[in-house]
């Protein structure tokens, strides 16, 4: 036990051996190395050594100072806020924290392992140099990486708060951030395999993973933002914050929660939509849509190339810029409301009914089938067939006009004009 000042002269190595080494004051090297041989206990600031190198268990309650390596070979547990300062730091045993902060001012990367030992129970995480991740790093408040991040390995990361002040380079790895503030995800995320964000999430620019995307907590958009992958869940939502969002995932995306706030929407693979989505420009579904709910989208223009599988749930859309084209894409849907004008170029099949509040304009010969049907607005018919097949009756308001022939199977309430080139052939 040294209780005061401690000043090592110049050695080529200080070997101090015991069981356990305690440094109740300050300890200034020589620009030498340093090795306790046993355990180590400090109350005050360690520096002016080269190497640092500890074979038992350490409890830090000062800094510490080095100009090349600190290697910890047993657990480090931090008795005060502690920074490490050197060229590179090495735990081999783990680290608690006892809710202590720790900065780490390495120039050279330093690797925390959490892997089979903890590295846990910080305060606050600080490093200031190139880092290499594997395994559960847990605060009890923030991880602030100011420089590079490397996984080494499939990696978590546990917190209120994180801040990636550079890039974080995945390696083909999992990523799992999981703090109870917004993680925010940007072009910096490149090569991890499944990235999860267990609580809120901020994402801008173009971010692309080997395998899944995860978000289970409310995800905000911080600007135009490209999601790729294999696959990817949105548990809580999606805030555009009128930014762009493009969705190109191998197998499928799943928006299990409403989408709002978005620019234009693109999605260029299969989605399946939970709830709304509402946004102030485009919505382009390139690929199949499947509901896995009574859904509404609703925007300025929409466009379905393969339209919308319904799994027998109802469908509302309301897109106000130009016409939604609805074809024979659009299947087993259970009420289907259009808000706003439609154009149907093929036979449009309902399990239940068929609203039309504004406009219906044919662009083909069609027939349309369900329970029930209204048309408040009227069809424009361009020279084109239709035949109305519903059990219910259907309700016919404003001017069906330009029709060629007009076949109704069902039952028909006429509260308007009706017109055609043709015949009209009411059945019932």
């Amino acid at each position: 036990t040294y209780g005061g000042a401690v000043t090592i002269p110049t050695a080529a190595v200080r070997t101090l051996t015991a069981d356990t080494v305690i440094f109740q004051n300050t300890v200034t090297g020589g620009s030498d190395d340093l090795v306790i041989d046993g355990n180590l206990t400090t109350a005050d600031t360690i520096s002016n050594f080269s190497e640092f190198d500890v074979h038992g268990s350490s409890t830090l309650g000062g800094n510490i100072a080095t100009s090349s390596i600190q290697n910890y070979t047993g657990e480090v547990t931090l008795a005060a806020p502690v920074t490490l300062s050197g060229a590179t730091g090495v735990f081999a045993g783990g680290l608690q924290g006892n809710n202590e902060d720790l900065v780490l001012n390495f120039s050279a990367t330093t690797t925390l392992n959490g892997t089979t030992l903890p590295f846990a129970n910080l305060a606050n995480l600080t490093s200031l140099g190139p880092t290499n991740l594997t395994g559960t790093i847990q605060t009890n408040v923030g991880q602030n990486y100011a420089a590079a991040v490397t996984l080494v390995g499939d990696t978590v990361l546990t917190g209120q708060e994180a801040t990636f002040g550079s890039t974080v380079s995945g390696g083909s790895n999992d990523l799992t951030l999981n703090f109870t503030a917004s993680s925010e995800v940007d072009a910096g995320f490149t090569g991890i395999n499944n990235l999860t964000v267990t609580g809120p999430a901020g994402l801008n620019g173009s971010i692309t993973t080997l395998g899944t995307q995860a978000y289970q907590g409310n995800v905000v958009l911080s600007g135009a933002t490209t999601l790729a992958g294999n696959n990817a869940i949105f548990s809580s939502g999606i805030n555009g914050a009128g930014s762009d969002l493009t969705l190109n995932f191998a197998v499928d995306a799943v928006l299990d929660s409403d989408v709002a706030g978005v620019n234009n929407l693109t999605s260029l693979q299969e989605l399946a939509i939970n709830g709304s989505v509402v946004t102030t420009g485009i919505q382009n579904y390139a690929a199949d849509v499947i509901l896995l709910s009574d859904s509404s989208l609703q925007g300025s223009t929409g466009t379905f190339a393969n339209g919308v599988t319904g799994g027998n749930h109802s469908l509302t859309l309301n897109f106000t810029g130009s016409n939604v084209t609805l074809d024979s894409g659009f299947s087993n849907i259970a009420t289907l409301t259009a808000l706003s004008n439609v154009d149907i170029a093929a036979n449009i099949k309902t399990n239940v009914d068929q609203n039309y509040a504004a406009g219906v304009t044919l662009t083909g010969p069609s027939t349309l089938t369900g329970n029930a049907a209204t048309f408040s607005q009227g069809v424009t018919g361009n020279g084109q067939d239709l035949t109305l097949n519903f059990a219910a009756t259907t309700a016919i308001g404003g001017s069906f006009a330009g029709l060629g022939n007009l076949t109704s199977v069902g039952e028909v309430d006429l509260g308007g004009t009706v017109n055609t080139t043709g015949f009209q052939n009411y059945a019932a």
